[in-house]
């Protein structure tokens, strides 16, 4: 059966995008808005700047005025803390890229941070910070002092924070050391995400803490595809007389430099894409590793790549322009180069992440001859566009909702035959065949779903609200039907965040987007939808003009990065059918999809109008309204 889905298409258009538009810091500048007497300001990174938001409680428990606030394109956020009381306590939460738990792996890693100021001024927070307020606070669990602050922030002082600060610096002076930040204070200091000093520490380098052990663990990130531990140490060692001992250096210390010349690179790949309708395979050669040496991505030779990103981008920008180019980290070494993160921005407010759940595996290499950095192949025959999914359709019989995970896997190459994932929720493997067009994956067993079963996979809420964070599925990919033999392909993938359950998403709940067709278009009849959308006419041009709204009432942690909008017909009677996908704006309300129509007008089948909205972590939320 063929798979006409629209979310897989509008997902394919943001991966391509998201795979050839990266940098860092948007051309620099300060990650902290701004400083006063009565300000508490700083940058929340850890591998890259972090998406998401903070919050500060003072001593008392008071929250500052605007907590949780949205963190800026670098990480930064400033308090007003007038009339507050401290130690003041800060939480970070959201998604980062480039973390020792995401190495190797396709997706990005939802993380929370914690950091302390003694009064106002700078306080950044990061993986130092984080063990920083735990060790001076005697507690394994930095989250506690936050959400108990009365009770434990009096037990940092200024001088316990000074040993656990001093003491952590030792451990890590051979990682350091080589960028010049041996000295600078993790939470106190001067910090810009833009892979120099303390920030090219942490491109190399993890710290990560067991908050039941109160164990840290230092991780190698440069080594291998999954990078090797260091050394250890414990909280209690960090506020000891005697200082742990040094951790060993890195392996290859020159990757932030590297990572600058990268984002450099992508910096004028943004300005080429920018050309949008006029762009050429000509003005992206420059960017990409020749043949024989590119081989593929995701099935996709150099060229078809090339000429996908041409033939979708100017769908993909419709309106907008790309303003802002951050978060680019390393996420594991590749055979010929390094995996890369990253994230851009558009007029709008849009964001696109690459290499989490909305796009795949991005590789790039330094060129020998030129030392300039281009893209390359990934190696992978798969391609995986996969979400955690809420789903609403606008039924004429009224909403239908569901809840799970979306498949949307794809073999441009036609090698592979079938596929099985195993994962938290999944009892048993679940498998796969590839739909008529020997392209996309679809679930051997599919759902019963007004549309989408063939890729979506319903999940029970008690199943999904167990759904721990970061959770890593595994996907095998076989070159035969069952009973099969080896993988081909096999690959894990990151889910920084579960889906919302049904409960917390009940139908025509501030959780899903709003869809309406327009005019005489505003039915659920397929047939009276058809004879308007045609007029009449055969084999013309057809337009679905619709109006449209982001989710009003998704969490403050979990703002909508993206939005973009699918429209699929399937004439049972003429054997009719297309599909067609564009991003929308978040701060526009109407748009109009044109696709071409038939040369005879279709009496039965199905239609979806569907408009999905993808939040910071990779989520998706859509509504479809039904022709039927």
């Amino acid at each position: 059966m063929k798979v006409n889905n629209t979310r897989t298409m509008v997902l394919g258009l943001l991966m391509v995008a998201s795979m050839v538009i990266a940098g860092c810091g948007g051309g620099g500048g300060s990650a902290v808005p701004f400083i006063a007497a009565s300000t508490v300001s700083g940058t929340a990174a850890a591998g890259s700047a972090m998406i998401g938001q903070v919050s500060l409680v003072d001593v008392k428990g008071a929250l500052a005025p605007g907590s949780p606030q949205q963190l800026d394109a670098n990480g930064g956020f400033a308090f007003n803390v007038l009339g507050m009381t401290p130690p003041f306590i800060l939480k970070a939460e959201g998604m980062v890229g480039g973390t020792s738990l995401t190495l190797g792996t396709v997706g990005g890693a939802s993380m929370t941070l914690f950091s302390v100021a003694m009064g106002a001024g700078t306080a950044n927070i990061n993986p130092m910070s984080n063990i920083a307020v735990a060790a001076a606070a005697g507690v394994n669990d930095p989250a506690v002092v936050f959400n108990n602050p009365v009770v434990n922030a009096p037990k940092i002082t200024q001088a316990s924070l000074n040993t656990a600060v001093a003491n952590m610096q030792s451990l890590m002076t051979n990682v350091l050391s080589p960028y010049g930040a041996g000295s600078t204070n993790p939470v106190t200091g001067g910090y810009i995400a833009n892979h120099t000093g303390l920030d090219a520490a942490f491109d190399v380098a993890g710290m990560n803490l067991d908050t039941g052990t109160g164990t840290v663990t230092v991780v190698d990130k440069t080594r291998g595809p999954t990078g090797t531990t260091l050394g250890t140490a414990t909280l209690t060692q960090m506020m000891g007389t005697t200082p742990p001992a040094a951790v060993a250096p890195v392996s290859n210390a020159t990757l932030p430099t590297d990572l600058q010349g990268i984002s450099s690179m992508l910096s004028q790949m943004a300005t080429v894409l920018n050309k949008g309708a006029s762009l050429t395979t000509i003005d992206l050669n420059p960017f990409f590793a020749q043949d024989p040496g590119f081989g593929i991505n995701g099935g996709q030779t150099r060229t078809q790549l090339m000429t996908t990103i041409q033939t979708t981008t100017p769908a993909l920008l419709g309106q907008r322009a790309i303003t802002r180019i951050t978060n680019v980290a390393f996420n594991g070494n590749a055979q010929s180069g390094y995996r890369i993160m990253f994230a851009f921005r558009f007029t709008d407010g849009s964001l696109a992440m690459a290499n989490t759940t909305l796009s795949d595996e991005t590789v790039v290499m330094k060129n020998a001859a030129t030392t300039a950095w281009q893209f390359t192949g990934n190696g992978k025959h798969s391609q995986m566009l996969n979400t955690m999914e809420n789903q609403q359709w606008q039924t004429a019989a009224g909403p239908q909702t569901t809840a799970g995970l979306f498949f949307g896997m794809l073999d441009f190459g036609q090698v592979l035959k079938s596929a099985t994932a195993t994962g938290p929720g999944l009892s048993s493997p679940v498998s796969f065949g590839k739909d008529s067009t020997n392209t996309a994956f679809v679930l051997t067993t599919p759902s019963s779903l007004p549309s989408m079963g063939n890729q979506l996979l319903p999940m029970a809420d008690t199943t999904i609200a167990a759904i721990p964070d970061n959770a890593r599925y595994t996907f095998s990919f076989y070159s035969s039907l069952p009973p099969r033999n080896n993988p081909m392909e096999t690959r894990i993938m990151t889910f920084a965040k579960r889906c919302f359950t049904r409960t917390e998403a009940p139908a025509n709940s501030g959780l899903f987007p709003m869809v309406t067709p327009s005019g005489n278009l505003m039915t659920h009849t397929f047939s009276t939808m058809m004879g308007n959308m045609m007029g009449g006419m055969m084999g013309r041009i057809m337009s679905m003009p619709f109006t449209y709204a982001a989710p009003a009432g998704l969490p403050s942690g979990s703002p909508v990065a993206a939005m973009g909008a699918g429209f699929s017909i399937t004439g049972t009677n003429t054997g009719f059918s297309n599909a067609t996908a564009q991003g929308l704006p978040l701060t526009g309300s109407s748009s109009t999809m044109t696709m071409q129509g038939p040369v005879s007008q279709p009496t039965t089948g199905t239609g979806a109008l569907d408009v999905h909205a993808t939040d910071i972590f990779g989520r998706d939320a859509g509504t479809a309204w039904m022709f039927q």
